[in-house]
């Protein structure tokens, strides 16, 4: 990881602030329709990350006939999740996850309208890496032992990667994210 980036992390921790230099984008994909890719904006998104194991996957959009339409055109479609940061004019772009999606639920209210996709994938981390883990805001403790480590700002630490945290090589048995247009948050549980 560069060290700007860690640089960026202690930052946002010490100010507890989202930086607006990190954002994300949602992709219906086309190809397999022989349509280009449709970009939709992201209200919010949860998901938990599993390596060789099914992963689960919920975005939330601002509803839109153009946007219902997008999907209808691309039912062989997979969507996928970008984290983008933008650092002194270099942007890099990640995926984050995909899936197969399908539609859930549709919310009109008076001020704003949204549509939920879910989606599923089996991924297994075929490269796992070592990452060094920082910005640990809080540690918890499940019933059966495991620790859950909240970090603030996001890494590049997936499922079936292992982590340094004091010393100690810990391997990642689930990433659960939580990602709105103000906030995001990143936990990672262990693998006991």
């Amino acid at each position: 990881m560069p060290i700007y980036l860690i640089d960026l992390f202690s930052d946002i921790a010490a100010k507890k602030v989202t930086p607006t230099n990190i954002r994300f984008k949602v992709v219906l994909t086309g190809s397999a329709d022989s349509l280009p890719d449709y970009e939709y904006p992201l209200k919010n998104y949860s998901g938990t990350h599993y390596s060789g194991k099914t992963s689960y996957l919920n975005f939330v959009m601002p509803y839109s006939v153009e946007n219902l339409q997008a999907y209808n055109d691309r039912p062989n479609g997979d969507i996928e999740l970008y984290r983008i940061i933008d650092i002194g004019g270099e942007t890099g772009e990640t995926l984050i996850a995909t899936g197969n999606p399908e539609l859930t639920n549709f919310y009109k209210g008076a001020i704003a309208s949204s549509f939920t996709m879910r989606a599923t994938k089996q991924v297994t981390n075929s490269n796992p890496k070592t990452y060094n883990l920082e910005n640990v805001i809080n540690i918890s403790v499940t019933t059966t032992g495991e620790r859950i480590f909240e970090v603030v700002g996001f890494n590049d630490i997936k499922a079936g990667d292992d982590f340094i945290y004091e010393s100690e090589t810990i391997t990642a048995e689930q990433i659960v994210m939580i990602i709105s247009t103000t906030n995001f948050t990143y936990k990672i549980k262990e693998l006991i």
